[in-house]
């Protein structure tokens, strides 16, 4: 590799990076979107304050099992926490225990069940 063709190569690539920026291909206008609707956050329940002491869901065995694979997953380090310490267990047993276990959110018929 020659020493001449790389400073013309870097050159032309400055030169069509200049060029493509100052000029915008034909119909490329910038489109400003007006109307629609704001988006407002869905009302839903506030978090409640969760005991880290109780399992709700988990039964001790299966919160033992789960604790060994997140924190197997991420474990703790000399800059941060385990899984375990950061609360992971205890966040999993109460979602599970929510709606977010029940699948509340998915379409299920009821009359079929």
């Amino acid at each position: 590799m020659k020493r001449r063709k790389v400073l013309k190569g870097g050159l032309v690539l400055i030169a069509s990076a200049t060029v493509a920026s100052v000029f915008r291909p034909v119909g490329a206008a910038m489109k400003v979107f007006t109307g629609g609707e704001t988006w407002a956050a869905p009302p839903g329940r506030i978090p409640e304050i969760v005991d880290g002491s109780k399992l709700v869901y988990f039964t001790p065995r299966e919160a033992a099992l789960v604790k060994a694979v997140y924190d197997r997953l991420i474990p703790a380090d000399e800059l941060s926490v385990s899984a375990s310490e950061a609360g992971c267990v205890t966040f999993t047993d109460n979602q599970l225990m929510g709606p977010f276990g029940s699948a509340q959110n998915r379409y299920k018929l009821n009359s079929c069940v």
